[in-house]
């Protein structure tokens, strides 16, 4: 035995501790006789029954699979009833240490690591092993920038056993969470969602539970990433969004296609594979207004949604009960946010945050909604982004690639007459309100966006369907000073749309195709920087007869 705090092991000398989770550490060790160092991974100490076989499946079922582009294992032990592996010793951390430190991963760098991935997994597949965990922290970099597969833990396991469900709910597929058999489409679909969070920097959902995040993945849209990073090449957007189709049959069918068709976006970035493709439709984003550039009518308006909210939660309960057991999940061998032995991925923020309201009953004669937000102050996200405070509805953002939503209840209604107070908003910053009387849902509503800047102030009328924008109208408001206290006027009937504030019309545009929607605030700063803080009060929607 050693004087060391290290477990001694034969054969090896442990030098220090490479990473540590909740199952395990990782050891940097040296062979005695080779001289090679080595990474030496080892179970915690009264580990369940469970994680103990979930660590020796992954020894064998990894030293059963050569492949250049998985982490191989040299040996496989035990010491006090406790197994250990011996692997490959790799520099360069993880691809999620890699994101965390740059905030997203040039296409370049992305295309060479997750097709050498794919090529990987493709042969996994062709021995009839789904990996089931495919994300960031399961893919190790060396110094030379090579990445190696690692983590199959779970490939063995049935998609159902001992009534369990293992995976990580932020790559998790739908047909994983439900509980179905899973094939190598799974696994594809969480190449998308990681190629998504390598050139976005953030995860496709979020929600406060891993169980949320799960069933965001069943019942939410697919997020265009481009909504979130407004540069990105349409072929890569429409490969991600491809590639996370709810049903497994309308993916591309196996890992090798998915390397070829990412190599393809490489070289024709600006073409999408899919002629329908909602990539293609996304406009270019709203820039900030400076001395030397005129304002241009650009509008990035796709939203992402977030899994919250009343109605996202009777969902939520609907699915748990149709995937008994699935609560299991959250124990440490199981379903996690992103835990890893090797390292930890980030955690990425809510970008649509709903805070349910009441409508009062008997409500007055033509009144369909109603708040005056004299409710117990609430929130629904960790950083206040949409809160309900001291009587008043209150924007908190600083991101400006997100916008922040409030939709009413469940309204639809197609001609309504919506007036808002707007207490505050920001003076010297710039920023985008939006005021929808007809949201479908984040890529199909119709609004009024106001853009306001130090340099002037302008007003759209834009409609979007499946993600295209239409700028229906525009009007100039260089006259009108937005800061401070004003009240907001919105009556949308039939074709006819017009926008009033403090009584005074300042656009009415045309609709030549009119829906049926809810009524929705929106809010987002044009550049990143301090709180951006709009204040509102008093809504009132009534009909327009």
């Amino acid at each position: 035995m050693t004087n060391t705090p290290y477990p001694s092991i034969s054969g090896y000398t442990i030098l220090d501790i490479a990473g540590q989770g909740g199952m395990g550490i990782v050891y940097r060790a040296e062979h005695n006789t080779s001289k090679r160092q080595v990474a030496l991974k080892m179970l915690t100490t009264a580990q369940k029954e469970e994680a103990v076989a979930k660590f020796q499946r992954e020894a064998l079922l990894s030293a059963s699979l050569e492949h250049p582009h998985i982490l191989p294992i040299y040996d496989i032990g035990q010491i006090e009833e406790q197994p250990y592996m011996v692997m490959r010793f790799v520099e360069g951390g993880s691809v999620s240490e890699q994101l965390q430190e740059h905030g997203v991963i040039a296409t370049e760098t992305a295309v060479i690591w997750l097709s050498d991935i794919a090529d990987a997994l493709d042969l996994a597949h062709e021995q009839g092993l789904v990996h089931k965990d495919i994300k960031p922290s399961n893919m190790l970099l060396d110094t030379s920038g090579n990445v190696y597969l690692t983590d199959f833990g779970i490939a063995g396991m049935s998609d159902t056993e001992n009534g369990r469900f293992a995976g990580s709910a932020a790559y998790m597929a739908p047909e994983q969470g439900k509980g179905e058999n899973t094939d190598g489409r799974a696994d594809i679909y969480a190449l998308s969602v990681t190629l998504f969070e390598l050139l976005t920097g953030e995860k496709p959902y979020w929600a406060e539970t891993a169980l949320g995040v799960v069933v965001s993945h069943i019942n939410e849209p697919i997020p265009n990433p481009r909504a979130r990073q407004a540069d990105l090449p349409l072929a890569f957007a429409d490969l991600i969004m491809w590639g996370m189709s709810k049903d497994a049959a309308d993916r591309p069918q196996t890992a090798a296609e998915f390397a070829q068709l990412l190599q393809q976006a490489q070289q024709a970035p600006d073409v999408p594979f899919r002629s329908d493709s909602p990539a293609l439709q996304l406009p270019p984003p709203a820039a900030t207004t400076t001395d030397t550039e005129e304002s241009q009518p650009a509008i990035s308006t796709q939203l992402t949604p977030e899994p919250s909210g009343i109605g996202r939660w009777l969902i939520a309960g609907v699915i748990l009960l149709a995937i008994i057991g699935l609560a299991f999940f959250l124990a440490p061998f199981g379903l996690t946010n992103n835990e890893s032995v090797e390292t930890a991925g980030p955690i990425s923020e809510p970008t649509i945050v709903i805070v349910p309201t009441v409508v009062p009953s008997p409500t007055p004669e033509g009144q369909l909604f109603f708040d005056d937000f004299e409710g117990a102050s609430s929130s629904t996200d960790q950083d206040d982004a949409v809160a309900i405070l001291d009587g008043t509805l209150v924007f908190n953002t600083k991101a400006s690639s997100r916008y922040a939503t409030y939709p009413t209840s469940e309204l639809t209604a197609q001609d309504i007459n919506a007036t808002v107070d707007l207490l505050d908003s920001p003076r010297a910053t710039a920023y985008e309100l939006l005021v929808s009387c007809r949201w479908q849902d984040e890529a199909n509503y119709t609004a009024f966006l106001l853009r306001v800047t130090p340099n002037g102030n302008q007003l759209f009328l834009i409609k979007l369907v499946a993600g295209a924008t239409e700028v229906l109208s525009t009007a100039d408001l260089n006259s009108n000073d937005l800061s401070g206290a004003h009240k907001l006027n919105a009556i949308c009937k039939g074709a006819t749309l017009q926008f009033i504030i403090d009584s005074t019309a300042v656009l009415t545009g045309e609709d030549p195709s009119p829906t049926q929607g809810n009524f929705a605030l929106m809010t987002r700063p044009l550049q990143d920087g301090p709180p951006h803080t709009v204040i509102f009060d008093h809504l009132e929607i009534r009909d327009t007869n």
